[in-house]
């Protein structure tokens, strides 16, 4: 079996070379892409949000929270959150900072906008801070609502930190825009290479047998 790749050592590399591409980016795009804050956080009684945020991208980020509407009609709850792009709603007054690893505060504010941002099936969306244009590394988050939300009593809250999906992360970007189309063509190489290979395994076995 060695002598047969060795044999065919330029297909073997190369099917090599493909496969661990395909795996290294693939593990590389998900954990560059994977969110750097995923948290909920109580509307009613007030809550707070306290974990570390690792930023990979090197983009602006925005600050959201998706107010679920699974718990109230979603009639209900755009009038609670406001229509997209107005100034209607009920204000959630959230105070959020971060911090570096050195405790040095690097970005801070007072979220007191009202109305939508965007929605989806399961909610509504309403900004906290729409770009945060932090480098890439680990931070502190410290986020509170300042005030009890009564009219939110059972309507959940999750809290996000995201890069801005029509922002540029430089190379990041390039190579996860040209590397995920190679990625697409990587596993079809694959297939191509390894039955190239089968089919020479195959035909070099006949071969041993007429001799024999």
């Amino acid at each position: 079996m060695g002598a047969f790749f060795i044999r065919y050592r330029w297909l073997t590399v190369a099917l090599f070379v493909v496969v661990a591409f395909a795996v290294a980016f693939g593990i590389w795009s998900r954990w560059i892409t994977a969110d750097p804050l995923d948290a909920s956080l109580s509307l009613s009684p007030p809550g707070r949000v306290e974990t570390d945020v690792f930023v990979r991208l090197s983009c602006p980020h925005r600050l959201r929270l998706r107010l679920s509407s699974k718990t109230r009609a979603r009639e209900d709850m755009r009038r609670l959150v406001g229509q997209y792009g107005t100034a209607e709603g009920i204000d959630i007054p959230l105070q959020w900072s971060f911090r570096d690893m050195a405790g040095q505060l690097v970005a801070w504010g007072k979220a007191e906008n009202t109305g939508s941002d965007g929605f989806d099936a399961e909610g509504f969306y309403r900004a906290v801070s729409t770009s945060l244009p932090l480098p890439p590394g680990q931070y502190r988050l410290s986020a509170a609502l300042t005030e009890e939300m009564a009219g939110f009593q059972d309507v959940s809250a999750q809290m996000s930190f995201r890069c801005h999906p029509k922002a540029s992360a430089g190379w990041q970007t390039d190579l996860l825009f040209f590397g995920f189309f190679a990625w697409l063509l990587a596993w079809p190489i694959t297939a191509i290479l390894a039955l190239w290979l089968t089919a020479l395994a195959l035909r070099d076995r006949g071969r041993a047998r007429a001799v024999r």
